[in-house]
């Protein structure tokens, strides 16, 4: 009920707030990611979901995600290139911080923006923002200064945002997840377990990887006697 939908519905205040018209999410297959895509769906905005496995990609295609791309194909860069064209996304939200997929993401925006401006030697002027919020890559990461010198990169977490918003916009998020907590924002778990079961090393080591569809939902007043 809180750091996943608040998470997708501050994603979208981002948006909104900065002026973009479209998302690039890049951890589309999780949990927040398909949050983010039944939310984005019900209020009509474009989002390019970036996956990286074939069962992952047409998971999302199965929810009626539109734009869809594989990083494991070899296609990859071009169908991120016709994604990117057709919404006009200029936000990415990235939660694997290293490597270098954010350059390859800003580098096709840069490319999709400088068709329909004045030629300039800096680039397109039309900024375009990258936020971190999650480290599933502990290795660097990779920019290579190739889209121009309008960019924003930059670290971001849901409790830091929170705290901008006003209690009025506060309140508004936390009733719409309410509202929607079993539509929008439903959860899906491999399994519930009690608090004991979880102390487990069998357990640990299952619920301990990063795996899309593996979350577990600890209960711990289960297997507790009256």
């Amino acid at each position: 009920m809180f750091v996943n939908p608040l998470t997708a519905l501050c994603m979208v205040d981002v948006m909104r707030k900065e002026g973009h018209k479209a998302i690039v999410h890049t951890v589309a297959a999780s949990n927040l990611g398909q949050m983010l895509i039944k939310l984005c769906q019900k209020e009509n905005i474009s989002l390019v979901n970036i996956v990286r496995s074939q069962s992952q990609h047409e998971l999302l295609k199965e929810m009626g995600a539109k734009w869809v791309c594989n990083s494991a194909s070899p296609h990859f860069l071009q169908d991120l290139t016709n994604a990117i064209e057709a919404t006009g996304a200029t936000l990415v939200f990235d939660p694997i911080g290293g490597g270098d997929l954010l350059t390859q993401i800003m580098a096709v925006m840069e490319k999709s923006l400088v068709q329909f401006e004045p030629y300039s030697r800096y680039g397109s002027a039309t900024r375009k923002q990258a936020y971190i919020y999650g480290v599933l890559d502990r290795s660097p990461t990779t920019i290579r200064l190739n889209f121009g010198l309008a960019f924003g990169i930059s670290g971001w977490l849901l409790t830091h945002y929170m705290q901008t918003l006003s209690t009025t916009e506060r309140l508004q998020m936390q009733a719409r997840v309410l509202a929607d907590l079993k539509t929008v924002f439903a959860c899906h778990y491999t399994r519930v377990v009690s608090l004991a079961e979880a102390l487990h090393l069998d357990e640990i080591a299952i619920y301990c990887q990063r795996a899309t569809g593996g979350k577990y939902l600890i209960n711990p007043s289960s297997g507790l006697s009256a």
